[in-house]
């Protein structure tokens, strides 16, 4: 069996928002994986030294412990986020 068939993600949480036009989330630390979903304006993801454009409709997981920044585009940015771990079912 596949490593990736034996792991499954646990969700903590699901929320989406918007954002004004050039709204900037302040660089921080997360404990879990983050899934950015864009569904609206265009925002620019910095993670580390890596600055990522993320037009809408494109998405960028977040992995725990890296820092990261989001600075909104020039209009409204709309924002799907889900906070997920992974659980082992084992030893492979």
């Amino acid at each position: 069996m596949h490593w990736l068939d034996r792991i499954t993600p646990q969700i903590n949480y699901i929320w989406h928002g918007t954002w004004p036009p050039r709204y900037i989330e302040p660089p921080r630390y997360l404990h879990d994986h983050e899934l950015i979903i864009f569904a609206r304006g265009t925002c620019t993801v910095e993670l580390d030294d890596r600055r990522l454009d993320c037009p809408l409709k494109t998405f960028v997981i977040v992995p725990p412990d890296r820092r990261h920044a989001t600075h909104g585009g020039p209009a409204i940015v709309g924002r799907h986020c889900i906070h997920f771990d992974f659980s082992s079912l084992g030893p492979y």
